[in-house]
């Protein structure tokens, strides 16, 4: 089982995607409309987003993130933080993706290198080749590193990077086939983005998740 939205960010504005309809939602959404009280440099944009499936998303610019308890859409009042304060023990200064993996971990993305989170053990592992980690996904295409990493559920994960994308399967993390690009496959999307997200599905954690896609409305 996985979840039924993906949500997409460039800048400000948030771009919505249904993963039912296979089609990009014909709403744009800024981000002080989706969650109120974020800090103002979080509100004209982010590099990150991470739901472990706590409540809470984790929202990520710079060195830095805010926390997002998913029940009220409001910034917790003692943010942002250094990402390591709620990340303890990471080794890297900021974060260019993340997002839960099918096994509860999560993995965080910098550069070239990506981390594995333990969140129920708040243990992070060493920087790694993000093309050592996940089989078959090539320094060439890589670059300086991805844009953006979904996992919905339903056994695949995304990253994305510039105008094109790659499917891994989460079991073996393996990539599946050449680099795509997303307009042929996302549709009303092109991309590049600065950030996504979606809520972690009932398959990674046996939870329901930070919060329903579908009841994710603006705040306003």
């Amino acid at each position: 089982m996985g979840v039924d939205r993906v949500y997409f960010v460039k800048g400000s504005t948030v771009l919505p995607y249904d993963l039912d309809d296979d089609v990009a939602v014909d709403v744009r959404w800024q981000l002080d409309d989706v969650w109120a009280g974020l800090p103002p440099a979080f509100a004209a944009g982010m590099d990150a987003a991470l739901d472990l499936g706590t409540y809470y998303l984790y929202v990520f610019r710079g060195g830095e993130c805010v926390r997002i308890p998913c029940d009220t859409h409001r910034a917790d009042d003692d943010g942002p933080v250094p990402i390591r304060a709620d990340f303890p023990g990471l080794g890297v200064a900021r974060l260019d993706a993340a997002t839960p993996w099918d096994d509860g971990s999560a993995y965080l993305f910098t550069g070239r290198y990506c981390v594995r989170y333990d969140p129920v053990l708040r243990r992070a592992g060493r920087p790694q080749p993000v093309s050592s980690l996940f089989t078959g996904v090539s320094d060439t295409w890589l670059g300086s590193g991805v844009d953006a990493a979904v996992n919905p559920g339903y056994g695949f994960a995304y990253l994305f990077r510039g105008t094109e994308y790659v499917r891994l399967d989460t079991r073996t993390g393996t990539q599946l086939g050449s680099p795509r690009p997303i307009a042929a496959d996302w549709h009303g999307l092109s991309g590049p983005f600065d950030a996504a997200w979606c809520n972690t599905p009932l398959s990674l954690n046996g939870s329901a998740g930070a919060l329903s896609a579908r009841s994710m409305q603006p705040t306003g």
